[in-house]
C-alpha cells in the first residue's frame, strides 16, 4: 500500500495534523514508560508525558521528520486535536498555527497555543492566512488561566504565578508557557473523545465518562458560559470518540460503549438520532462532503450509514480483528482508512470494497489523514514511533 516517508523517534498515544498547505505539522501525544492510559503506549526513556510536534513537509528532503517542538503536559494523553488556523477579528486574536487540545487520562482537557514553541526552531517561519510572517516577539498567552478571555484582541491577561491554583487545578512548574487552558469537567474518567469543529474552530468538543459530551466556546470562556453545551447520558456510558458534521455546523456525533448518538447543540432536544442497538462503537466519522453519511467502527465491523435510513447500513466491512480507528480522506469521499490492532485497511465506501490491506509495524492505536497533503497519513503504533506514510495512487488518491 505505502512507501514509508518518515518515522518519528518517540512513541505516541494520539495524533493530529495541523498547519496549512504551506507548512504542515504532526502532533504526537506521548506517555511515560509506565503508562496505563486507555489507548496509549509507552515512551521508552521518558518519565514525563508531553506533546511532540514534527514538521511533515521536510520529510521529502531527507526522509526524517524534524522535531520542531516539545511541549510538556500535566498528564498522559488519550486524544489530540488541532484546530485550523484563523485570522484576527473583532473578538479574536490571530491563530496562524491554530490551537492544540489534549484529552488526558486525568479527565482534564488541556489547550495549547503552539506558535511560540514552534518559533523557537530557528529554521521555521510561520505565516498567517493573509501571508504575514509571524515573529516570536510577545506571547499570545503568557501563562495558565482556567477562566479568562483567552481570545481577547486586547492581548493576554496578566499571568498568575506558576504555583497558582484555581479550584482543584494547579499548574505544575514543569508545564509549558504555551498552555492556555485546563478544563476539568471530565473528572470521573479519561477524555477519549476530542474534536475541534471544522467550520467553527473556537468550538472544541470533548467526551468522557458518564456519557458526558461538552462543547467549549474558547472565544468567550467566561465562568457563566463554560461549557457552552453539555449533554449527559448515563453513569455507565463511556464516550469513546466524537465527530463533527462538516456541512451541519451544529451537529456532532458521539460513539460510546452503548452505540452512537447524533446531537444538535442548537436544538432544544439535543438528541436528533441514535443507533442504540449497536455494540461498543470505538470510532465514528462523518463524510467530509456528504451531510447524511457517516462511518462507524463497532467490534470487527465498519458500517457506512445514511442517517436518513437507519434500518440497515449502506455498506459493511469486516475483519477478523476489532477495528480500533478510522479516518475519512478529506480529498476523496470514497476512501477511508481503518486500522485493526494488526493491519491497515484501505476502504472504498462507495463500492463497499476493501481495496488493500497491509500489516502494521506494531499494534495500531490511531490513524489520521493529512488535511493538506492528499495521499499522506499518520499512524500511531506500539512499535516505538508514529509513522508518517504515503498511500499509493488508487482511483485518484495520491495524484
Amino acid at each position: 500500500m505505502a512507501e514509508v516517508l518518515a518515522s518519528a523517534s518517540v512513541t505516541a498515544s494520539a495524533l493530529a495534523f495541523g498547519g496549512s498547505s504551506d507548512v504542515t505539522f504532526l502532533a504526537a501525544g506521548t506517555s511515560p514508560g509506565s503508562s496505563t492510559a486507555p489507548g496509549s503506549i509507552n515512551a521508552p526513556g521518558s518519565s514525563n508525558p508531553g506533546l511532540l510536534v514534527y514538521r511533515t513537509a521536510a520529510a521529502y528532503i531527507d526522509g526524517v521528520l524534524p522535531l520542531v517542538a516539545r511541549i510538556p503536559s500535566p498528564a498522559e494523553f488519550c486524544r489530540v486535536a488541532w484546530s485550523r488556523p484563523t485570522e484576527a477579528s473583532c473578538c479574536s486574536s490571530a491563530l496562524p498555527t491554530g490551537l492544540i487540545a489534549g484529552g488526558l487520562k486525568s479527565g482534564v482537557v488541556a489547550v495549547w497555543d503552539p506558535r511560540e514553541a514552534l518559533l523557537e526552531n530557528d529554521n521555521l517561519t510561520l505565516q498567517s492566512e493573509d501571508g504575514r510572517s509571524e515573529s516570536g516577539d510577545g506571547r499570545w498567552f503568557s501563562q495558565f488561566r482556567v477562566i479568562d478571555d483567552y481570545f481577547s484582541p486586547d492581548g493576554p491577561p496578566q499571568p498568575p504565578s506558576l504555583n497558582s491554583t484555581s479550584g482543584d487545578l494547579t499548574l505544575p512548574a514543569s508545564s509549558s508557557a504555551s498552555m492556555v487552558a485546563l478544563m476539568s469537567c471530565h473528572s470521573a474518567g479519561p477524555v477519549l473523545g476530542l474534536s475541534f469543529s471544522p467550520t467553527t474552530p473556537h468550538f472544541l468538543a470533548s467526551g468522557g465518562a458518564k456519557g458526558t459530551v461538552l462543547i467549549w466556546d474558547l472565544i468567550n470562556p467566561s465562568a457563566e458560559r463554560i461549557p457552552h453545551f453539555q449533554y449527559n447520558e448515563d453513569d455507565k456510558v463511556q464516550i469513546l470518540d466524537l465527530s463533527w458534521n462538516a456541512l451541519k455546523p451544529n451537529v456532532i456525533t458521539s460513539a460510546s460503549n452503548v452505540g452512537v448518538k447524533i446531537l444538535d447543540i442548537s436544538a432544544k432536544s439535543s438528541v436528533i438520532g441514535k443507533f442504540s442497538s449497536m455494540e461498543t462503537c470505538s470510532a465514528v466519522e462523518w463524510c467530509p462532503t456528504d451531510k447524511d453519511t457517516m462511518i462507524v467502527a463497532s467490534g470487527n465491523y465498519c458500517k457506512v450509514w445514511d442517517v436518513r435510513k437507519v434500518d440497515k447500513p449502506l455498506h459493511q466491512f469486516s475483519d477478523t480483528n476489532s477495528i480500533v480507528a478510522i479516518s475519512w480522506c478529506p480529498f476523496e469521499k470514497e476512501i477511508v482508512l481503518a486500522c485493526t490492532e494488526e493491519k491497515l485497511l484501505l476502504l472504498n465506501v462507495k463500492k463497499g470494497e476493501v481495496v488493500h490491506e497491509v500489516k502494521a509495524p506494531g499494534k495500531c492505536l490511531a490513524v489520521r489523514w493529512s488535511q493538506h497533503r492528499v495521499n499522506h497519513f499518520a499512524l500511531a503504533t506500539s512499535g516505538g514511533r508514529p509513522v508518517y506514510d504515503k498511500v499509493e495512487m488508487y482511483h485518484g488518491v495520491g495524484n
